[in-house]
Parts: structure tokens; sequence; C-alpha cells
């Protein structure tokens, strides 16, 4: 459809969406020039929805609130910096704290801080749905979550050469086959996405109040779907 021609304000909000996001990956570009990250077309793809993402709850967030929404806002951002620049811990260190806050924000967990515990898990699966949360995407999560919590605090860091585990502190080391990392994180966000609007479809459903036409441009006609699904 045609943004020029249509009316709706909507479009419009869309339309600046767009020239947002491509100053945006311009700016990543130009940072990813400087640390010798070779930008290419699936990087370009990743950040783009890492971008539609983070619009994303700042959009709800400024409806309705919460505190798990604006980390998560801070740790995509890192996610994506610290991808860039090799600092492959601390990207790690983000996806972890993504995870976290999905799940708070799913199970409306009221602690804000620390790590989330087999609990929390139970409580991610055992909630109900308006879709199927199959057990393979639960324990795709789980597995996301331990490999990066692996790597936070095992890495080389028990390598007995200090100037190893200096190195890699320092970082400049980017994530070797990343196009499969970014396929991870795309398939992790896509899983989570799910979970937030099967919870949290109402909140949702009024934060892009006449605007679902923005809401699918962000997260794709499936998951605009799901909400009308969960909120019907």
């Amino acid at each position: 459809m045609d943004t020029v021609m249509s009316d709706d304000p909507a479009y419009e909000i869309i339309d600046y969406a767009k020239s947002n996001i491509d100053r945006f990956i311009r700016a990543i570009e130009k940072l990813s020039d400087k640390n010798q990250f070779v930008f290419t077309i699936a990087s370009k793809s990743f950040f783009r929805n890492i971008a539609k993402h983070i619009l994303f709850f700042k959009q709800i967030d400024l409806i309705m609130p919460c505190y798990f929404y604006k980390v998560i806002i801070s740790d995509l951002y890192n996610l994506i910096v610290n991808l860039v620049e090799g600092q492959v811990r601390y990207a790690y260190l983000d996806e972890r704290s993504i995870i976290e806050n999905y799940t708070r924000a799913i199970i409306n967990d009221q602690v804000h801080d620390g790590h989330i515990t087999s609990q929390s898990f139970e409580a991610l699966q055992g909630k109900k749905y308006s879709f199927d949360f199959l057990e393979t995407d639960f324990s795709f999560i789980k597995s996301e979550y331990r490999t990066s919590c692996a790597y936070i605090h095992g890495s080389t860091f028990l390598n007995p050469e200090l100037s190893t585990v200096l190195c890699e502190c320092v970082g400049g080391k980017h994530i070797r086959n990343i196009n499969k990392y970014f396929n991870r994180i795309m398939k992790l966000l896509k899983i989570y996405d799910q979970l937030l609007i099967s919870s949290n479809g109402e909140s949702i459903n009024g934060s892009f109040h006449r605007e679902k036409v923005f809401f699918e441009y962000l997260l794709g006609k499936e998951m605009l779907e799901l909400l009308f699904k969960t909120c019907q």
C-alpha cells in the first residue's frame, strides 16, 4: 500500500519511523567502520529488526510505562553497540538481560533486579497463551539463557594466561558465524513477542489504538493477527 496516498495518520508515523530507522542504520554503519565490523546485508537486516523492536517497546512504554520495557530498550541499544565493537561478553550479558526482562514482564514479576530463577521459567511455561507455546520453543529459550550465562561466567576467564583474559575483557573480537547468532536472536525475540502479546495483549492493543498498521510495520502481520486473536 502506498503510504503517500493515505490520509491515515498511522501511515505518517510509519513514514517517520522508516526515516528514523534509516538514520539509525547509517549511524551503525559509521560505528561499524570504526570498529572493523563487516557491515553486511544480513547485519543491516538484523539491526533494522532490532530498531523496530526498540520503537515497539518505546510505544507501549509511552502509554503503559513498565520498568521491564525500559530495561529491554536499553539492552537492545547496548546489544547493537557491543556486537559492533566486538564486546562479545557484554553482548551475551545484554542477551541474558533481554531474556530476564521479557520473562518478568510476561509473568508480572515484582522483582526488578537479580537473576531470574527456575521458578520464573516454570511460571513462564505454566501460563496459558493464545497460541501454541511449543516445548521446543521453551527449550530454546532456556538453552539461550544457559549459553549466555556460560559465556558471561565461563569463557576464557579461567584461562591461566592472564594476558589472554585481559584481551577478551578489552574486546575487539567479533562473534564467529555472526549470521547464526543473528538468526538465534531473531528466533528468540519472535518467541518472546508471541508470549508478551498473549500475556499483555490488552495493554499492547491500547498502546496502538488506531495505529494497527504501525504495529504491523514493527512486528509483522503474524504478530498483528495474534494480537487480534488475543483481544477478541
